[in-house]
């Protein structure tokens, strides 16, 4: 019987662990905001994609931004985060969130609700990429205002347990085989008989 109790008191532990890791991993995807872009500028340029921030640090975990330049000019992807920045503007609709390459001359300004919305274009602070990436401005230092959305995007982040989490499994896992493999050694009995008992 007490063999039986202990093969219980380690699926209890297992079961423990399992669900305090999902409730783990579930807080930690909370931290992480995922937005999508769909904006447009100077009639057929387009800014595309998504990015991810970490909002305990506020800043930019994930990064997968698509330009296409008008009439092709300077297209490219943008996937590093470390070029970003992110933080709040104050504007004439009040606060808003940026994210920013703060690039010159590469500058791509998203300014947005915080939670996303629309694209803030209404004068200081304005949503807007640099002159690099249309052929319009011959030469001079300019930019185009952005029209268009950065939207909260549902469940784009998916949570996986962290190394220690995966650990604490394992090493119930095992300790549950270990429990039976010595309720088997012990009495010469297999699994059967112990759960039978």
């Amino acid at each position: 019987m007490t063999a039986r109790k202990s093969i219980f008191a380690n699926a209890a532990l297992v079961a423990l662990t399992v669900a305090l890791s999902v409730a783990s991993a579930s807080a930690r995807a909370d931290d992480y905001s995922t937005y999508d872009v769909n904006a447009t500028y100077d009639g057929a340029g387009t800014v595309t994609g998504s990015f991810t921030l970490d909002t305990t640090k506020n800043t930019s975990d994930l990064v997968d931004l698509s330009v296409v330049g008008v009439g092709g000019v300077n297209s490219g992807t943008y996937t590093d985060p470390t070029y970003f920045q992110t933080g709040t503007y104050d504007t004439a609709s009040g606060e808003m969130a940026t994210y920013d390459t703060e690039a010159p001359g590469l500058q791509i300004f998203l300014t947005y609700p915080s939670g996303g919305g629309a694209l803030y274009s209404g004068g200081f602070g304005s949503s807007s990429i640099d002159s690099f990436f249309s052929p319009t401005c011959s030469g001079e230092v300019c930019g185009y205002n952005l029209n268009g959305t950065v939207t909260l995007a549902p469940g784009a982040v998916s949570a996986a347990p962290e190394p220690a989490t995966w650990a604490l499994m394992i090493l119930g896992l095992g300790s549950m085989g270990l429990m039976l493999h010595r309720a088997r050694s012990s009495d010469g009995s297999s699994f059967r008989d112990t759960l039978a008992a």
